[in-house]
């Protein structure tokens, strides 16, 4: 039974599923930014014109990535960039999720603290 849910785990965690997770993860994460996004500028004071440059910025990566693409194609075929390039698109999002995540553990350690 032990060796079994060895190689369920083993399954899970490499190859394809993985990728499909990982994938799953910051798509959506970076959905909910974006849908969360303007609530957040509102709380903190801004107004229909903050969110809209907040939202408007926060597009602005992968739009230029689509710009780059007339480029990027005939590259590739010389060079394969694909995997970089992509990664390149993806780490801005996932830097901001760490971030997100580093600060409100920050946040609760020094409430914590201050308690």
């Amino acid at each position: 039974m032990t060796g079994s849910t060895g190689a369920t785990l083993e399954l899970l965690s490499h190859g394809p599923f993985a990728r499909i997770m990982l994938t799953n993860f910051f798509f959506f994460g970076a959905l909910n930014t974006f849908l969360l996004l303007p609530l957040y500028i509102q709380r903190l004071g801004g107004d229909e014109a903050d969110i809209g440059l907040v939202q408007g910025l926060y597009w602005i990566f992968p739009k230029s990535l689509e710009l780059l693409k007339a480029v990027g194609c005939p590259v590739d075929d010389v060079i394969d960039l694909r995997r970089h390039f992509f990664a390149g698109g993806s780490s801005p999002v996932a830097t901001r999720q760490i971030f997100d995540a580093v600060r409100r553990a920050a946040i609760v350690a020094t409430a914590a603290s201050e308690a």
